[in-house]
């Protein structure tokens, strides 16, 4: 968690919304895309941050390119190069049909990243509380757009959002982890006794 920590300020971060993941139908980056356009008629600036590759890559970007949107993409990012990303997205957007947990949602929610996902995401009501670090929505691009908008124009919000981010993941690290998986053993280990 400490290597994503980041005092950037909603205005100091260069990309209003960014996507980092498997390019795949599963990960629902065309979803994205249709999001990414919506948003540009009402931010003209916009600027999306793209991490991540897989087998729907040309299509992810030549929608991207045919919508017009301005988007980086340095491609797929090593692990250790990932802090310096999340910490220059206003949002994450984590649009997903399944996913197990969704540790990209740790690495962005841990820079102060609020995230937007889908109830098909592991982490939701664990990780990521509905309203008070990210939202929790179904796949429809308006009401996406509506939550990715109010909380780009409210600072004071996306402030209270970015800070229960940080604070939500410290108790997400490696040793309480372990801990977890012992305590679990331990109680096992006596209920079989």
């Amino acid at each position: 968690n400490e290597r994503f920590k980041n005092n950037l300020t909603l205005n100091e971060r260069r990309y209003h919304i960014m996507f980092s993941g498997a390019f795949h139908n599963i990960k629902m980056p065309l979803f994205f895309a249709e999001i990414a356009k919506k948003l540009a008629l009402e931010i003209p600036d916009l600027k999306v941050l793209i991490l991540g590759n897989g087998k729907l890559k040309k299509d992810f970007l030549n929608k991207l390119d045919h919508y017009e949107i301005n988007y980086d993409y340095p491609g797929y990012v090593k692990q250790e190069s990932l802090p310096g990303y999340y910490a220059l997205a206003k949002l994450f957007l984590f649009p997903t049909k399944l996913d197990a947990w969704g540790l990209v949602a740790n690495e962005a929610l841990a820079s102060g990243t609020p995230v937007i996902t889908t109830p098909h995401a592991g982490i939701i009501n664990d990780l990521l509380i509905d309203g008070k670090n990210g939202f929790i929505l179904p796949a429809d691009i308006d009401l996406w757009c509506s939550k990715i908008l109010r909380l780009l124009n409210k600072e004071d919000q996306w402030n209270q959002f970015s800070q229960n981010a940080v604070e939500s993941v410290k108790s997400f690290n490696f040793d309480d982890a372990a801990d977890g998986i012992i305590s679990a053993c331990e109680y096992a280990t006596r209920k079989a006794s």
